[in-house]
């Protein structure tokens, strides 16, 4: 009787020993046991995970010009100086307008009086007050020949010593060609990541982490136009082409695998 006791005593003191030892190794050595179906540890951070990006590339008709006229004008006293030049201004918008450019399209966009010198022989000479005024002309609705903004800078190049300037076309809407691009760019990079996954021979498992970087439409090429800082000229004509315009967005995302 006493041996059995003594038997099933040791037992369990063997078994005692084993998971102290064991306990002294897993503390002590790089032993780890990691879970391998998820994409997040214990204090939240990433792992078991593939990271792409995507680039969603589309091209579009711009459907807006916009154009910068400015008048710049030296007179004797700042207010002369500005009533000459707010003149110009406003023979510019009546042309604007004339042409079917609405009253909330145009805006001024600088106003500024200042002394302006001559610095012959390095000493500056006063010469008189100058007033710059311009103001921005949005023509919505273009066609591929940008009719009614060639119309208008033709116009406008009429008035003696006016400057036109900063042509560029633009998209009024922009939001659903953004979200076209955005659609592109995820099922690139969503490509990317099953192709990553069966290389690695790991499954996909749902996204953790998604951003995108969107960027403005930008102008193609430099515009053509002969009206800029121009005199009036009888067989002066512009010509612009509206060409299409640029939208590239990029998508990142982290898929979590198994």
């Amino acid at each position: 009787m006493l041996k059995n006791i003594d038997k099933r005593v040791l037992a369990i003191f063997a078994v005692c020993l084993t998971l102290l030892v064991c306990t002294l190794l897993i503390s002590n050595g790089s032993f780890y046991i990691k879970n391998i179906g998820t994409a997040v540890d214990q204090n939240g951070q990433l792992t078991n995970t593939i990271s792409v990006s995507g680039d969603g590339k589309l091209f579009a008709k711009p459907d807006m010009v916009l154009i910068t006229v400015t008048a710049s004008e030296l007179s004797a006293t700042s207010k002369q100086a500005l009533e000459n030049a707010s003149n110009k201004i406003k023979q510019a918008v009546a042309v604007a307008q004339a042409n079917g450019v609405a009253v909330d399209d145009i805006q001024t966009s600088n106003l500024s009086v200042s002394p302006d010198y001559d610095y012959n022989n390095g000493t500056p000479v006063l010469k008189g007050q100058r007033a710059n005024v311009s103001v921005e002309i949005k023509v919505k609705g273009v066609d591929s020949n940008a009719t009614k903004a060639t119309s208008i800078i033709d116009g406008v190049s009429e008035i003696d010593q006016i400057q036109i300037s900063n042509i560029s076309f633009d998209i009024e809407n922009k939001a659903p060609l953004f979200t076209q691009a955005r659609k592109l760019a995820y099922d690139k990079a969503k490509q990317k990541a099953d192709e990553l996954a069966g290389l690695s021979g790991v499954k996909l498992l749902k996204p953790v982490s998604v951003s995108d970087t969107s960027s403005d439409i930008s102008s193609p090429s430099p515009l053509r136009n002969v009206a800029y800082a121009a005199e009036a000229s009888a067989d002066l004509s512009s010509t612009l082409s509206s060409g299409q315009l640029e939208i590239n967005l990029n998508v990142s995302v982290i898929w979590g695998i198994e």
